[in-house]
C-alpha cells in the first residue's frame, strides 16, 4: 500500500519540478521591430521601462571576433559579412532593468549617416538587461545583393530597434528627431565592407614555345670544283597566348543575391539560444504529473475500502 503511494508522490513533485523549469527556461523569439514611429521611443513596441535611456547601460566595451574590446562601435577593425561583434557591459542602472537591449545592423544607400534617407532593411539580436553584467552578439549580414555597395550602419541601443531608420520612420536620438523624448542611442557605426562581392579568379595559359635546330652544313670537294650549300634554318613560332574568360559582375553579384536572400530568411526565424529544456520536458513532467496523481488516488481508495 505505501510503495504506490510513494511512487505517486515521487512522480508527482518530478513532474512539477519539470513543468515548472521547462516553462520558465523556453526558447525567446526576436519581438517585431517598432513601426509606431509617432511615440518612439514611448511606445510599449520598444520594451522600454520607464525612465531607461542610453545612459542606463554602463561599462559598454565592443569586440570583433573575440578581438580586443574598444569602447565604441566605430573603433572596431573593417568589418565583413559573416563577423561576430560583442558588445559587454559591466552595470545596468535601476530604471533599465527589465528593458530591452539590442545590436542591429541596417542597409544604407552610403557609408555615412544621411537623415533624409530612409534605412529600411536590418538584422538585429536583442538582450533582456538585469541588474548584473552581460553580453551581446551580433553575426553581421551579407549585403551584397541589396545594390549599396555592402554599406551599412551598425547601432547598440536600448530597447527594441526601429523597422525604419529615417524619414519614413524614427530616430534613436531626441536630437535628430527634434523632441525632448529619451535617446536611446549607446553607440553607433557606419562604414561599407572593403569586399563586397566574391572576386573573380583568371587562368592564364602559358603558350609553348618550339625551336627547331637547323641542320649542319656539308662541304662535298669534287676535283676541280668545290660547292658549299647554305645552311638551312627553321623559323621558331609561338601561337598567340589564350586566356580563360573572366566571370562577369552580373554572375557573381546573382549568386551573392541569393546568398544574402538566404542569410536573411535565415535571420528572420532566428530566436535567442535556448538557456534551457525543450517543449518535450514539460509535456514529460506534465505525465508525470498525472501518473502521480492516479497513484496517490488509487492509494486513497484502497485505504478507504480496506
Amino acid at each position: 500500500m505505501r510503495a504506490p503511494r510513494a511512487l505517486g508522490a515521487v512522480l508527482f513533485l518530478a513532474g512539477l519540478v519539470l513543468a515548472v523549469t521547462s516553462t520558465a527556461t523556453a526558447q525567446q523569439a526576436l519581438p517585431p521591430r517598432v513601426t509606431d514611429y509617432s511615440n518612439y521611443p514611448d511606445t510599449p513596441q520598444a520594451l522600454l521601462t520607464a525612465g531607461c535611456d542610453f545612459s542606463g547601460v554602463t561599462g559598454v566595451s565592443f569586440s570583433l571576433n573575440d578581438s580586443t574590446p574598444v569602447g565604441n562601435l566605430a573603433d572596431l577593425p573593417e568589418l565583413q559579412a559573416g563577423d561576430e561583434v560583442t558588445m559587454s557591459w559591466a552595470g545596468v542602472a535601476p530604471a533599465c532593468v527589465g528593458s530591452a537591449l539590442s545590436l542591429t545592423q541596417k542597409d544604407s544607400p552610403q557609408p555615412f549617416f544621411d537623415p533624409t534617407v530612409d534605412q529600411p532593411i536590418g538584422t538585429y539580436n536583442f538582450a533582456t538587461l538585469s541588474d548584473a553584467p552581460g553580453s551581446l552578439s551580433l553575426t553581421v549580414p551579407d549585403l551584397s545583393g541589396l545594390g549599396h555597395s555592402c554599406s551599412y550602419q551598425l547601432d547598440a541601443v536600448v530597447g527594441v530597434p526601429l523597422a525604419i531608420v529615417g524619414p519614413s520612420g524614427s530616430f534613436y536620438e531626441a536630437s535628430t528627431r527634434g523632441d525632448d523624448r529619451r535617446t536611446t542611442l549607446i553607440s553607433f557605426r557606419n562604414g561599407s565592407y572593403t569586399i563586397c562581392v566574391a572576386q573573380a579568379t583568371t587562368t592564364t595559359t602559358q603558350p609553348t614555345t618550339t625551336t627547331t635546330t637547323p641542320p649542319s652544313t656539308t662541304t662535298t670537294q669534287p676535283t676541280t670544283t668545290t660547292t658549299t650549300t647554305p645552311a638551312a634554318t627553321a623559323a621558331t613560332t609561338a601561337p598567340p597566348p589564350t586566356t580563360e574568360p573572366i566571370a562577369t559582375a552580373a554572375s557573381a553579384a546573382s549568386a551573392a543575391a541569393g546568398s544574402s536572400q538566404s542569410s536573411q530568411a535565415a535571420q528572420a526565424t532566428r530566436t535567442l539560444a535556448a538557456t534551457g529544456t525543450s517543449p518535450w520536458t514539460a509535456a514529460v513532467g506534465i505525465l508525470g504529473l498525472l501518473i502521480g496523481v492516479t497513484l496517490l488516488l488509487l492509494s486513497r481508495r484502497r485505504q478507504l475500502t480496506s
